[in-house]
């Protein structure tokens, strides 16, 4: 597991914000990481990537409970979901037993769905999102702004952030339609109450680009590259962390 911080531009007091990403190594030995670009598709072929999902909340919840000092200044911890996890409706319950077991703050923890599965999915994913808030939790709508779909969820979906997609932040400064489209995603935020998150922020005029449009939050190489999630530790010391089922 890694993660990757994320910047508040307009939220300052927020506390500790980051995406948890997941890796797998390659099989050929040869010590590279495969992103879920790479692995996604063969995990849903076999209908493996609810496990991985569970994994994934599992394991970072456990480092979170074994590092006390971090998660009491998390604001924002964000779990991508598969496919086939916005199909288990066991997912909360999932996710409640473990917040039971390791006292974490549930709304420092959001569950961000992909707009393309959102699409295709909307009755599950808006089940899923009202059962995840019942319990405490966020969830995000990622990669929006890719088909005018997207744009028409993000205002009708009870989601509480709207991640814009990196191809909408790829060359900002030179593609005026991508600027006015962002625009749009950062008025359909404000009317509906929502929290915008610029994702793919790579360099200081893409960020001046973002700020002037008002959006809240930026994740991206120009806020810092993925670590390895193990090295997310504070000063003070470690505790074991029980079994989360």
């Amino acid at each position: 597991l890694e993660y990757q911080t994320i910047q508040a531009m307009n939220h300052p007091d927020r506390g500790l914000c980051l995406e948890v990403l997941a890796r797998l190594k390659s099989a050929d030995g040869d010590g590279r990481d495969m992103t879920p670009k790479d692995f996604l598709p063969l995990i849903e072929r076999f209908e493996l990537s609810r496990r991985l999902d569970r994994q994934v909340i599992k394991q970072t919840l456990c480092h979170l409970y074994r590092h006390p000092e971090v998660a009491s200044s998390l604001g924002y911890c964000g779990f991508n979901l598969s496919r086939g996890s916005l199909q288990d409706r066991t997912l909360p319950a999932f996710v409640g037993r473990a917040l039971e077991k390791t006292h974490l703050n549930p709304a420092s923890l959001c569950f961000e769905i992909p707009a393309q599965h959102a699409i295709h999915y909307t009755a599950e994913t808006r089940q899923l999102c009202r059962m995840l808030q019942q319990i405490g939790c966020k969830t995000a709508l990622d990669g929006t702004g890719t088909n005018m779909e997207s744009y028409r969820l993000a205002g009708r979906l009870p989601v509480d952030y709207i991640k814009l997609a990196p191809e909408l932040l790829d060359r900002l400064h030179e593609e005026p339609t991508h600027l006015v489209m962002a625009e749009a995603l950062q008025r359909i935020a404000n009317a509906t109450g929502k929290i915008t998150i610029a994702t793919s922020v790579e360099n200081d005029i893409a960020r001046r680009r973002v700020q002037t449009l008002g959006i809240h939050f930026i994740q991206g190489r120009r806020v810092g590259a993925p670590r390895p999630l193990r090295e997310l530790v504070g000063a003070t010391g470690n505790r074991s962390a029980g079994a989360i089922a």
